[in-house]
């Protein structure tokens, strides 16, 4: 997530992008952000869980297509500035705090078999593995991937397929797992960073 975040600045760097309102491209982030939110809001009332999280993030990218709408259309350069400050760092924000909560609350261990990697991969090379695994709780059967995932060189240190492992579940929700022998601190980092931003934009939009 911390790459992201340095991805996105060196978007922003390249683009030229100055907080001139008629600039082609906050034209296009207000109407793409407008898109996605509606696609989420989609997806939302879809799902009979209906899931607070894609709710949040609906809610906050349709936040963020109207706060630069409005900065377009006012030539507000704060209302912009806005626009694309504060609703990405809430997500961010949000994210990493979901992340830590569900690490909290898998609490109870049990012994697990690791059946499968899923790897998620970039352009430039850069690879994440997710380990998946199978195990009982209660007498029930569950396969599931943790919530966690790892560079590829951190996962072949730490895992084989085929071995067994303790997991730690969480007891209310026993489909959501974690391997915790690594804490996920790169999470901590995106928060208070995302948390900056955030006080950062509001200081702005008020005294800047």
């Amino acid at each position: 997530m911390i790459k992201i975040l340095f991805m996105g600045v060196d978007v922003m760097i390249k683009l030229d992008i100055t907080m001139e309102t008629d600039h082609p491209v906050l034209v296009f982030l207000a109407l793409f952000s407008f898109i996605l939110a509606l696609l989420f809001f989609f997806v939302a009332f879809k799902l009979k869980t209906r899931p607070k999280s894609i709710f949040l993030c609906a809610f906050l990218l349709l936040s963020a297509s109207v706060l630069l709408s409005l900065g377009i259309l006012f030539r507000s350069d704060k209302l912009t500035m806005a626009g694309i400050e504060l609703p990405c760092s809430l997500i961010f924000f949000f994210f990493s705090l979901s992340t830590l909560i569900s690490y909290h609350k898998c609490r109870k261990s049990v012994r697990a078999k690791l059946t499968d990697c899923r790897v998620s991969s970039s352009r430039s090379g850069w690879e994440r593995c997710t380990p998946c695994f199978t195990y009982e709780y209660e007498g029930g059967p569950y396969e599931s991937c943790s919530f966690l995932s790892y560079s590829k060189g951190t996962f072949q240190k730490l895992f084989e397929t085929g071995g067994e492992y303790t997991i730690y579940i969480d007891p209310h929700t026993p489909n959501i797992c974690a391997d915790k022998r690594r804490f996920p601190l790169s999470r901590v980092v995106v928060l208070i960073l995302s948390l900056a931003v955030f006080i950062l934009g509001i200081i702005t939009v008020i005294w800047g």
